[in-house]
């Protein structure tokens, strides 16, 4: 199972504030108004500048999205009058940015409506309320203001949700727009050929800007707009496509590891062989141990199995160097391949009782096995026992 935690992006915090400068303004705008009233008019109810306040910020609402549409409908003129040529030259981000202001422009236009009657509305009931009393206005400025909190509510939500995502092996890039439209576009990363970086304006100042992910074999980029440090990101969808590859290629080699040593089993299973040789690394002078291993071949075969030992003294740690060679260090086990019940004949032999001397400082050994009539095979590579000297208390 993998470890790798999926890493998400989102726009810079500047994407979502320039989205709610309208209403943030408009709310600082009617504090303005109704401390200006407070000081100016002071016999005045709160409710008047109130009103006043909401109203401009009714005309400001629909005049500032009328303008956003207007925008979206010259855009969506000019790219059919020049037809391909200038939806080729458009970067991706410009290309999306065209779609969802098209794709948002019904919502825009129901907000602006929404906005110019309840100001039309508002102003009907300011010059009532002067003449009959102010109940009506009290509901439309708290209709007004619950109308500017979903609108926050709306932007933080589609802001939140376009989502940039690194899994470990690829890449995700999640544009929404809430209950009218989601695109996912994703690519693995072994298909990345480069990530760019590009900063404009404030995104120069702020460092915050976008990285297109270019990927063979995909006709549509993966875009990361507006994001912050897109630097940062870029060497990060690096890093992670460097660890990929390592990681493949680690898998890669470690089945080919598999893959040959079933090769040598199967070998071994065919002309005979030792396998699965078990042994203490490191044992203490005069004190017992054992070695175990496995004879393994064709079943019914009968064959002799021994270990060749090669011993160095402790005096070759003092310049004096004694080699002793014991060719047949126990006498040879004689056997017949038994049928295990998955098929595979193979023998067990175990030595125990092993005592090595107190002058030996190292012990390597091999195991031989010979089947009747052929020829002497030794395990490779040759395994050495580090003998430890015993100390008495």
């Amino acid at each position: 199972m993998s470890s790798f935690k999926p890493i998400v992006w989102r726009k810079t915090i500047l994407v979502l504030l320039d989205a709610l400068k309208v209403p943030i303004l408009q709310v600082l705008l009617t504090i303005a108004m109704v401390i200006l009233g407070r000081l100016v008019l002071k016999r005045v109810s709160v409710i008047i500048p109130l009103s006043l306040a909401v109203i401009a910020c009714g005309i400001w609402t629909t005049t500032y999205l009328a303008r956003q549409l207007r925008a979206v409908e010259k855009a969506e003129k000019g790219k059919k009058e020049d037809g391909k040529k200038k939806l080729e030259s458009e970067s991706a981000a410009a290309r999306r940015k065209v779609l969802l202001a098209k794709l948002s422009a019904p919502v825009r236009r129901l907000v602006a409506g929404v906005s110019g009657l309840m100001s039309i509305a508002l102003t009907l009931a300011v010059l009532v309320s002067l003449l009959i009393r102010e109940e009506p206005l009290i509901l439309f400025i708290i209709g007004y203001y619950l109308f500017l909190a979903a609108w926050i509510g709306v932007e933080f939500w589609d802001w939140y949700n376009d989502q940039y995502i690194l899994r470990e092996d690829r890449i995700i890039d999640i544009t929404r727009l809430p209950l009218i439209y989601e695109q996912r576009t994703e690519a693995p990363l072994a298909m990345v050929q480069n990530a760019t970086v590009s900063r404009t304006g404030w995104g120069v100042i702020f460092d915050y800007g976008n990285v297109l992910v270019e990927t063979a074999g995909y006709a549509r980029p993966i875009l990361f707009e507006n994001v912050p440090h897109p630097q940062r990101i870029q060497e990060r969808i690096f890093q992670q496509i460097d660890a990929l590859a390592k990681k493949q290629r680690t898998e890669q080699q470690a089945q080919v590891a598999a893959q040959t040593q079933q090769w040598f089993a199967a070998y071994h299973t065919l002309v005979g062989g030792i396998r699965d040789v078990q042994f203490p690394v490191q044992v203490e002078a005069g004190q017992p141990f054992s070695i175990k291993w496995r004879v393994q071949g064709p079943a019914g075969r009968p064959y002799r199995t021994w270990l060749v030992w090669d011993v160095v003294s402790r005096q070759a740690e003092r310049g004096e160097y004694r080699f002793a060679v014991r060719p047949y260090g126990r006498p040879p086990y004689r056997g017949t391949i038994a049928e295990d019940p998955d098929g595979v004949g193979s023998g067990l032999h175990a030595v125990r009782g092993l005592i090595p001397p107190p002058d030996v400082s190292n012990m390597y050994f091999r195991v031989a096995v010979q089947f009747d009539g052929e020829q002497l095979i030794y395990s490779s590579p040759e395994m050495s026992i580090r003998v430890a000297e015993r100390y008495y208390v």
